[in-house]
């Protein structure tokens, strides 16, 4: 999801917590919740980087703080003089970077089985192609023996 440090659809990421540090800065300056969802987003951004490094469990701790931070944004819709748009659209950004998160990891991982496979089948003719040739003498000799044979 994150290529390189923080490219490709890690941008959208990226966007998508730069929007949250505008939406809670509506918050109160004392509202508990603006710090978390911060925190929380910050987290977000620290396992993508983690996960485009193959930190092992960067997978699994990507999803599970995208998924936590969802629960916070949910609960933020529910104060009072907040406009809850906001936090839809972040909701809809964060389920949307994660859906892309998972197709990135389905793609990578056939990637790498198709990259495999196709390893596996340029071996294939290469054992061919020397069994081939190493016949082709015994192929000679025996056309070599008709030939005599003939004359």
């Amino acid at each position: 999801m994150c290529e390189g440090i923080i490219g490709g659809s890690g941008e959208r990421l990226l966007r998508v917590t730069a929007a949250l540090y505008r939406v809670t800065g509506l918050l109160p300056a004392g509202e508990p919740l603006r710090t978390t969802l911060r925190e929380h987003a910050n987290d977000v951004l620290a396992g993508c980087i983690a996960e485009s490094h193959g930190v092992a469990g960067g997978s699994a701790a990507l999803k599970s703080k995208i998924e936590t931070l969802l629960g916070f944004i949910a609960v933020a819709r529910t104060l009072p003089d907040v406009r809850q748009e906001n936090f839809f659209v972040l909701e809809r950004e964060y389920r949307a970077s994660l859906a892309v998160w998972r197709w990135e990891r389905r793609s990578q991982r056939e990637e790498m089985k198709g990259s495999i496979h196709r390893g596996q089948q340029q071996e294939v003719p290469a054992k061919h192609e020397a069994s081939s040739v190493s016949s082709v003498p015994s192929l000679a000799r025996e056309q070599s023996r008709e030939l005599v044979r003939e004359t």
